[in-house]
């Protein structure tokens, strides 16, 4: 209601994507970015390394970097490491995780779990 004025606005369902920027609207409201608002995004970051991923943090929100070594949909797994835990931090923060693996060539993406 806070973004689209009702519950049936066009564009306003979960997997709608109002402003065309590529993300649904439930990743938008999960991430915190505004929904209306295409110039507004939420991404990770990679190293220089290639050793740590860094991802903004919402406060509220649990996020799980997963790691793949190609691009086939059935070879994610959460990166195993302590810090990569869900936790639901009470403020905004940057989570920074190593990466133990060696591999030349590494893909990213985060799950973000709700509370």
């Amino acid at each position: 209601m806070a973004r689209f004025g009702s519950t049936n606005a066009p564009n306003a369902g979960t997997n709608d994507d109002a402003d065309g920027d590529g993300a649904p609207n439930r990743q938008e409201w999960l991430t915190g970015t505004d929904p209306n608002l295409n110039s507004d995004s939420w991404g990770i970051g990679v190293s220089l390394n290639g050793q740590s991923v860094s991802v903004p943090q919402i406060a509220n929100r649990g996020f799980e970097v997963q790691r793949t070594l190609s691009l086939r949909p059935t070879t994610w797994q959460p990166i195993d490491v302590a810090d990569n835990r869900p936790f639901f931090s009470a403020t905004n923060r940057l989570l920074v995780i190593e990466d133990p693996t060696n591999a030349p060539t590494r893909f990213y993406r985060v799950r973000v779990f709700e509370p």
